[in-house]
């Protein structure tokens, strides 16, 4: 199985689909473009206003 990871400049986050747990999981990258492996947010974790959830739910489903 691939994984696919996907950086978001915007919010300096890496998203990996899970099929495991069958949603999204961010993960804070560093500024050399690694994502920092040991501090994962499941996507029913992430805390944003309405706006900017709409917008990751928006950038996430073309990546799907």
């Amino acid at each position: 199985m691939k994984i696919k990871a996907y950086y978001r400049e915007s919010d300096g986050h890496t998203y990996i689909f899970s099929e495991l747990e069958n949603e999204w999981i961010a993960f804070p990258t560093f500024k050399t473009n690694e994502p920092d492996w040991l501090n994962p947010t499941l996507y029913s974790d992430i805390n944003l206003n309405e706006r900017d959830m709409a917008k990751l739910n928006q950038w996430l489903k073309k990546r799907k």
